[in-house]
């Protein structure tokens, strides 16, 4: 059997073990196990560069027993180390190198990186998306099958879909917990205000209620289009319901930068402004910002509660009449008391 016979079968067996696994839902250490089985290889491992930063990570790995595990001690290699291998890509279904005194004096760079991990023999092919190198499939000391690259670079199509599957995945839990958590948070937020609006920076989606109850967004809507964006929609609302006088401050609260600076560190920020009535008086209205993220991290979710100030202040000296009232009915019940006591003890 050639070659090019031997990586057919191969191939074929791949595709069968990705066919069990309905394709996308075979594990990522499955295939990289059996990757490193095939080409008899220390090991088979996914490199991804991290984000925000210029250097790559291993993110997936299998490695015979008994070797140390790169994702325990990452190399951290700077992305220009590899420089001249995305060149090679544009071409090059995928490369095979040997790391050799050839190597230190073509490509120093790599070589250096390769050498101090003690890598002999690599074979590398990219993980492609839209087009873009955005990481690399290896295997590092292969022993057999050394320029069977056609199998590779097919699996690492498949390897590269299982792992955004799984992110896709985790980020979906992740996402659903968030909302279990935000429902219970918004339904004890809507009953304490008037107004709530629930808010997705990211996207600009809202939702939200009065006096406790869910009502249709053009219920806030001030603006001329049907359906605008949260921001644009602050700024409507308070061009038309804000006292000239407190609009200058409260326009601040339209950038999210702002939103950002006013959350920083917490997780709760209040303001205070005049709302204008139906009568086109105007009353003091307490706004408070949540943020549902951590605290630490900037807000990506938050709600916005108004609470009529005034009615507050209304409601508190109800209450306190009422309480000095009711006092004022005890003393006189205890004062009434005390001279029925006194006087039956006078008869007596």
């Amino acid at each position: 059997m050639n070659i090019s016979d031997v990586q057919t079968a191969a191939i074929k067996d791949f595709l069968f073990l990705l066919s069990e696994y309905d394709g996308i839902n075979v594990t990522i250490d499955v295939l990289l196990q059996r990757l490193g089985e095939y080409y008899d290889a220390d090991r088979a491992c996914t490199f991804e560069q991290k984000e925000g930063e210029d250097c790559a990570i291993s993110t997936f790995e299998w490695c015979k027993e008994g070797l140390p595990r790169v994702m325990d001690n990452q190399r951290n290699a700077k992305k220009a180390s590899f420089k001249f291998w995305d060149k090679r890509f544009k071409s090059e279904i995928g490369i095979y190198i040997e790391v050799n005194d050839e190597m230190k004096l073509s490509d120093p760079m790599a070589y250096e990186v390769l050498s101090r991990s003690k890598v002999q023999r690599l074979m590398v092919v990219p993980l492609l998306q839209n087009g873009n190198v955005t990481g690399v499939l290896a295997v590092e000391n292969p022993r057999k099958h050394k320029d069977h690259l056609l199998l590779l670079s097919i699996l690492s199509s498949a390897i590269f879909c299982n792992i955004q599957n799984s992110r896709f995945q985790a980020q979906e839990r992740k996402m659903k917990k968030q909302l279990e958590d935000d429902v219970g948070a918004i339904s004890g937020l809507a009953s304490e205000y008037s107004q709530l609006l629930v808010i997705n920076l990211d996207t600009q989606e809202f939702e939200a209620y009065v006096d406790g109850k869910r009502v249709p967004r053009a219920f806030m809507n001030f603006s001329d289009k049907e359906d605008p964006p949260f921001f644009e929609g602050f700024v409507d609302a308070m061009k038309h319901l804000c006292h000239p006088d407190d609009l200058k401050e409260m326009l601040k609260l339209s950038s999210r930068d702002y939103i950002a600076e006013c959350l920083k560190g917490k997780k709760r920020f209040s303001t205070r402004f005049r709302c204008q009535n139906m009568d086109k008086s105007y009353f003091w209205v307490d706004l408070i910002m949540i943020k549902f993220d951590p605290v630490e991290q900037p807000p990506t979710r938050i709600s916005l509660g108004y609470v009529n100030s005034d009615a507050l202040v209304t409601a508190e000296i109800a209450r306190q009449k009422e309480l000095s009232d009711a006092l004022d009915r005890a003393e006189k019940a205890n004062n009434a008391k005390t001279e029925f006591l006194s006087n039956m003890s006078h008869d007596i």
